[in-house]
């Protein structure tokens, strides 16, 4: 084999190499993995965009107030019409649940533009629900997993449904 041809079939592998991990990459940001796959739509609301690890991380620290908890996972996502879902995991349901009422707190004490949260029950469950720029948001412990949505044009029945389907 000539000198040219190796070289030629050095790039040609390098460049397959680059364009899979390139993919893996890619495939990776969208799924949400690792993390928490989304649902593709949420009530015909189609995912926009979805952020885990670092990038997720970075942004709800840029969007709290003191010491988080550190999770083990973060999974973001944004659909159309201001719908949000964040999904933050922890290794012990007792974090979760912790991080849940200390939310509840710091929203009363220190966040502007926020209504205090109610506690209400939604599907058994214990939510904390807020009105923030005119949109509820809503956020309550699940297992492992604190989860806040900003919920758009979905009404509390709706948010009722994604309780039972989200971790």
């Amino acid at each position: 084999m000539s000198k040219t041809s190796k070289i030629f079939l050095g790039i040609a592998g390098v460049l397959v190499l680059v364009s899979l991990l390139a993919y893996a990459a890619l495939t990776m940001w969208r799924s949400g993995a690792p993390g928490h796959d989304l649902p593709a739509q949420i009530e015909g609301l189609e995912l926009e965009a979805e952020f885990t690890g670092a990038d997720a991380l970075a942004a709800v620290e840029r969007s709290h107030l003191g010491q988080l908890q550190t999770p083990d996972e973060i999974t973001i996502g944004h659909y159309e019409e201001g719908l949000s879902v964040w999904i933050t995991e922890y290794k012990k349901p007792e974090t979760a649940t912790r991080e849940a009422a200390r939310m509840e707190r710091a929203i009363k004490k220190f966040a502007r533009g926020f209504s205090a949260p109610d506690k209400i029950h939604m599907d058994g469950q214990i939510v904390y629900k807020t009105l923030y720029q005119g949109r509820f948001q809503y956020f309550w412990s699940k297992d492992r997993f604190l989860i806040y949505v900003a919920s758009g044009p979905l009404d509390q029945n709706h948010v009722a449904e994604l309780i039972e389907e989200l971790p």
